[in-house]
Order: C-alpha cells, then structure tokens, then sequence
C-alpha cells in the first residue's frame, strides 16, 4: 500500500473542487487533498510545507495564481507546484513558470485523467533532484525606475506587472530623489533612468551613481540615442540601454533581467576570482609550510606513522623506514614488520604498554625500544604517539613519530660511565684527605706534641735547678714559648681530625666542635639538638655530616652576623637529615650557585659533593635579611645498598 501523499488545493469554484475530489477518490487513493478556497487560507498551510504538492487554481476571489506564486518565491517556499487556468493562455503560462510553477495545466476536456499522473511526476521529479542543484523560485526584485512623467510611469508599471510580475518597481520623479533615496535604501536590483535631457539626464545620473561605492546596475532607455550617447552610457558604468518604441515593455522586462542576471553572475565571478586566489594562497602557504615541515622532519631525522586500530594496517612515512636502513619498497605497511623488527624484550614491554594506553589514554604516550637496523645492529628510538578518535569519542587510529636516539644512548651511556668513574675518584680522594689528616693529627698529636712535652719537661728541670742563679729567670720564657706551642699543636691536630669522630661518633665529635672557643667578642649562639637514641654510621656518612656541619657553621661565624645557630641531627624514617639554620643577614641562593658550579664557592661545591659521594642530597635556602638554612639528607637504605 502507497504512502498518502497530502496534497493542499485551493480553488473558489466548488464545481470544479467537488470533481477533482470525487475524481481523486475513485482513481488516486493515495492522494489525500485538502482543499480550501481563498489565498488567505491557502498561504498559511502552504508555510507549513508538510505537503507534497500544491494545487493552485489561477482565479481566486482574493489574490490571483501568479501573486501567490510571487509570495510563495519571496519566503522560498519550494514544494512543488501546479497552476490552474480556465483556459490556455502562452503568456500566462510563461509567468507562472518563470515565477517557479513546476506545472502548468488548463482546465480543458480530459485534464482531470492526467492530472494524478502530472502529481506523481512532479512530486517525483522534485525528489530525484538534489536541493543544490534545483533552480530557485524566480526572486522577486525590486527596480528604482527615475520617470518625472507620472502618465507614463505609471503605464510602464502596469505593463511590467503583466510582463514580469515577479518585478517590484517603485517610481521617483528626480535624480536628486533617487540618489537620496538610494543612501537610504540602496537594496535595489536595478536602476532604470529615462534620458530625457535637460529634465533627466540619465548620463549625469549614472555618472553620480558610478562614484559612489554602490554598484547597483543600471539601465539606460531613451527615446531615440545617438551612438555618442550610447557609447558614453556604457564609458560610465550602465549595464544596458533600451530604445523607447511601441510595445517595448516586453523588452525592457527581458532586458531589466539580463542586466540583473549579467550584474549576479559578474558578483559570483569575483567571489568565485577572489575564493580562487585566496585558495590559491592557501595551498602556496599549505606547500611551503609543508616543505619546511619536511626540512624539520630531515632535519631531525624523524619518521611518522599511522596505525589504524582493529587492523594490522600502518603506514610507514619514508624517513621510517630508512632510519632502519631501508628504502620506501622495502618494507610492507603492516603491524607484523614493525614487531619483527622490534626487540623482543622491548616488544613485549611495548606491546603492554600499547594495549593500557589504548584502554585508557593519558597525555603524551612515549616510549623507547630497540629496532634491527638492516645491516644487523640494534638501533635506540624515542617514540611519541596520540590517540584519534571519532565522533562518539572512540578511538579509531594511532599517529605518531620516532627520533633514532642511538647516539643520544651511546653519549649517555659514556656520560654515566664517566660520572661514576668521577665519583669513585672523588670518594677516592676524600678517603685519602681524610686518612692524610688522620695521619697528621697523630703525628702532630703524638710525635710533635711529645717532644715538645719532652722539651719543655728538660727546660722546666733546668729552671728547677738553677732556680737560684741568675739563669732561672732567662728560662722561663722558652718555657712559656712552649706551652703555646704545644697548644697550637694540640688545636691544628683536633682540627685536621678530631679523635671523637672515629672513637664515639658524629654526635660526640659536634659536641666538642660547637665547645670550640670563638675569637669574636659577640659570636652567636650555638646549640645542637640531636636525637638521644642516633646509633654509629658509617665511617665516611658520619665523617659528611661532620664535614657538611663544620663548614656550615665556620661560613655562618664568618658572614652571617647571626645571633643564634640550630645545630639540628635526627633520625626519621630511615633518613638521617642534618640541618644548620641561623637568623643572619642571608644572601642570595641563587648567584651563590651560580658560582659554586663556575667553581668560584669551593666551600658550597664541597658540601653538596660530601652530600652526593655519602648517598644523600644538600639543598641551601636564603635570601637577603631572612637568614639560611642549610640541609643535608641521607636515605640510609639507599646508603647500605651503595658501594
């Protein structure tokens, strides 16, 4: 069974309206027709355009067929359309279809058997044929006619409506009017001056309008013209001239079109210029952005893939494939390539990491493997990929980039080998520093320091015995030259190394350094705080803390011009963290790395060395009038586990 296809009818004669229903009814079922019989009914249901066709009778008792197909093109109503008349008529015929009638039917003996048909092939036509490609309704245009003789404008109108009723013509005596008028409305289709000079000069008329930015065309149409005049018409810009003769309208209706139509189609083929040159530009900024692309992509020796998801399709760009030594040919656009050629401890990593990232995405999927190079050597890639996904946020295909890092890792292998190669000799020399010091504070201690004991035993034996001669008194001044010797010894062999460090530890061995006696008048205030439970470390961790701490405090005694000094050593977490705080004046943290990593702060590059061969990290804030702080931390796990 047909779907019904609703038709709307409007038709005054209740005659005729009662036939083409009856007649629908028996041989047309799915036709539904809905009929009324005033244009003022008609319009509103046509507005809807929920039907299929219309039928439109010519005479209607308030508004003429042609009038509603004019309304019917200004809203762009565009379903399909028949028009009815009483009888033929060619005239009438060529208007309805130029104002976008798709049929044209007189109602003569046997119309009503063909008109079912006529419907269907309207109807059906309209659907084949795409919206894109239809020709619109016939647009109503609006034409500025400058006529002082209003007989004739009037005439001129009237026959113009028979002529081309889809034209709306509005009248004005003067071309000084018409110029104001047109700053006020300059939406108009065409201008048409009738050269009549000197009461209108249509030339000067179409001069003015020329300087002005509007470009409305115009038509000239005079009575009788020379060729002078006409070739200066169309020197200053008018689209057209018309000769005035009996029945001429006719004419001026085709002509007025033309002009429109020539004017629209020379606007479509400046768009059309100018749409042109600007792709043009485009596709020129397209290749040259494309071909430094390329240069980046040399440059960089970078190559580019697509994967499409759910499938073994990749395609590999050129620079791809030869950064694995081969040529475009050599290799398929297949998945299996690149896992054949991937390392197979890397693929494995790979492949999983693959499959989590595509379940669920984060921001900038990188990763690097190993691919076999054509010549059998195994080569480094830093790989970079993004997800694209379609319409319902799904995702269907995988882009991305790969740099040959093999350099990169060979350098950085190097580096790291020469780094520890560095450290071993700097916790080398530190060891030998220390073991150096040790050696000379026990010489100091025990050799030096006993023969200057020794010595000044014998003097002080001399002074006993010849305490009555005049030669006791010369004595006593080696005596005293000794004590401060032995004194000076006794402090340099502390200060080389303390025996506390090595017998009872970094706690003790602080202990004693902040008991040193100070030679400013107004040294600040010392104080350790240390946790009472702390254990012995190791000998080189407790021997970095000591150093770390004796440095610190000798550079804020130094330059701080503090009032008191934290002296703070704990144990937390398997982290034992030793902190130097004062309420000095500071300095500015950052330009003193500066110049501890140009070498020029050996004090500050010392510390963070001790830090780092010991296993732990230094970190230093200050700032100008807000004291420093200086922080020592030591992961002892991390520490048991280093050589």
């Amino acid at each position: 069974m047909r779907p019904v296809l609703h038709v709307l009818y409007a038709e005054d004669n209740p005659v005729d309206a009662d036939l083409i229903r009856s007649h629908f009814a028996r041989t047309a079922p799915d036709f539904g027709l809905e009929i009324v019989h005033r244009a003022e009914e008609f319009l509103p249901l046509a507005r809807t355009r929920r039907h299929a066709a219309l039928l439109l009778d010519q005479h209607l008792p308030d508004m003429d067929g042609l009038e509603v197909l004019k309304i019917l093109a200004q809203e762009g109503i565009d379903t399909p359309v028949i028009l009815f008349t009483a009888a033929s008529d060619g005239e009438l015929a060529s208007q309805a279809l130029r104002l976008g009638a798709d049929d044209y039917v007189p109602k003569r003996a046997g119309y009503l058997e063909t008109l079912p048909q006529n419907l269907r092939d309207v109807i059906e036509r309209r659907r084949r044929q795409p919206a894109a490609g239809r020709a619109p309704r016939a647009r109503p245009r609006r034409i500025l006619l400058i006529e002082d003789r209003a007989t004739e404008a009037a005439l001129l109108v009237e026959q113009l409506a028979t002529a081309a009723p889809h034209l709306t013509i509005e009248t004005l005596p003067t071309p000084a009017r018409a110029l104001a008028r047109l700053e006020i409305d300059p939406e108009f289709d065409l201008i048409i001056g009738d050269h009549r000079p000197p009461a209108i000069n249509a030339l000067e008329l179409v001069a003015a309008i020329r300087a002005q930015p509007r470009r409305t065309p115009f038509l000239l149409v005079a009575r009788a013209a020379a060729d002078d005049t006409i070739v200066a018409a169309f020197k200053l810009g008018a689209s057209d001239c018309v000769l005035k003769h009996d029945g001429y309208s006719a004419e001026l209706a085709l002509r007025i079109d033309l002009a429109i139509d020539r004017h629209e189609l020379m606007l479509a083929n400046e768009r059309a210029a100018a749409e042109l040159t600007e792709r043009q530009r485009a596709l020129a900024a397209l290749r040259e952005s494309e071909k430094r692309l390329n240069l980046a992509l040399d440059a960089g020796h970078i190559g580019l893939w697509s994967w499409q998801l759910g499938t073994t399709a990749v395609n590999f760009s050129s620079r791809w494939k030869a950064q694995i030594g081969y040529a475009d040919p050599g290799i398929r656009n297949d998945f299996s390539e690149w896992k054949n050629h991937c390392h197979p401890e890397d693929f494995a990593r790979f492949h999983d990491l693959l499959a989590r990232y595509i379940a669920a995405p984060w921001r900038d999927f990188s990763t690097e493997y190993r691919l076999r190079h054509q010549d059998g050597s195994w080569r480094w890639f830093l790989l970079h990929a993004d997800l694209e996904l379609d319409a319902d946020g799904r995702p269907v295909r995988m882009i991305g980039s790969q740099i040959d890092v093999t350099t990169l890792k060979q350098q950085q292998a190097e580096l790291t080998s020469a780094s520890a190669r560095l450290q071993r000799l700097s916790r080398r020399l530190l060891a030998v520093q220390e073991a150096e010091r040790r050696h000379l504070a026990r010489e100091l201690h025990d050799e030096i320091g006993q023969i200057l004991t020794v010595a000044k035993i014998h003097l002080q034996s001399a002074a006993l015995a010849a305490r009555a001669t005049p030669a006791a008194a010369g004595i006593q001044e080696p005596i005293s030259l000794l004590d401060r010797l032995l004194s000076q010894v006794r402090s340099l062999s502390l200060n080389l190394r303390p025996p506390l460090l090595d017998d009872l530890g970094v706690v003790h061995a602080l202990h004693w350094l902040l008991q040193q006696p100070q030679t400013r008048t107004s040294a600040p205030h010392v104080h350790l705080i240390a946790d009472p439970n702390l254990r012995r470390y190791d000998a080189a961790l407790e021997t970095a803390c000591f150093r770390i701490a004796q440095e610190a405090i000798t550079n804020a005694l130094r330059h701080s011009r503090a009032t008191t000094i934290n002296l703070t050593l704990t144990e937390r977490d398997d982290v034992l963290r030793l902190v130097v705080q004062d309420d000095g004046v500071g300095f500015d943290a950052a330009a003193a790395r500066a110049r501890a990593e140009s070498g020029s702060s050996l004090g500050l590059l010392g510390m963070h060395e001790r830090a780092l061969l010991a296993g732990g990290t230094l970190s230093l804030l200050s700032s100008p009038g807000n004291g420093t702080e200086v922080e020592a931390v030591f992961p002892l796990s991390k520490l048991s586990d280093s050589p």
